[in-house]
């Protein structure tokens, strides 16, 4: 486990965090393996920035997808703190309400890594001590800030961070979509 991630024995339903891309595509590349082994047959992978998106806003026209108020939000999203300026703390998975697809914690939980390209990086990215002289950065998506101010900013828009692929930060985690075959 990660230093500073929360301890999955005493948070079970915690969202996975603490890892860079390159450790969430082989865990998607495993999980594969083990659903084909099992007869589900498919890909798992990382969603893109775009079926991110589309998934948080279920093709919604106000400002959040349940409606045009934070206070509406609050059922759907882990605003609490941020209204009331305590900032964020991570909270169990699925402990709000699905949004009108059924998906849940899309907004305000964690930043989510996406397989999209986050365009040229300006430093070295190294894997394994081994250099990577051609990675490129990775979109996340909108999650959580310790500034409440900039959480709310963030669940309004479709602001989207540009990250090294081997950083790995406590508030970033990430979900899996499938491709049947």
């Amino acid at each position: 486990r990660p230093s500073g991630t929360p301890d999955p024995a005493k948070h079970p339903n915690f969202p996975v965090v603490g890892r860079n891309v390159f450790e969430t595509e082989e865990f998607a590349v495993a999980f594969t393996k083990a659903a084909h082994e099992v007869g589900l047959k498919g890909t798992w992978r990382l969603p893109t920035a775009e079926e991110h998106r589309r998934a948080t806003r279920a093709e919604t026209t106000t400002l959040f997808f349940s409606g045009n108020s934070p206070k509406d939000h609050l059922k759907y999203a882990k605003l609490p703190e941020i209204l009331s300026g305590y900032g964020v703390r991570v909270s169990d998975v699925a402990s709000r309400w699905p949004n009108p697809w059924g998906f849940k914690d899309l907004t305000g939980l964690v930043w989510e890594w996406t397989s999209t390209d986050g365009g040229q990086l300006h430093l070295p990215v190294y894997r394994n001590r081994e250099l990577l002289p051609n990675a490129r950065a990775r979109i996340v998506r909108p999650g959580t800030d310790p500034d409440p101010s900039n959480t709310l900013k963030m669940v309004l828009s479709t602001e989207e961070l540009s990250i090294a692929p081997n950083s790995s930060f406590t508030n970033i985690g990430f979900r899996l979509v499938w491709t049947p075959e």
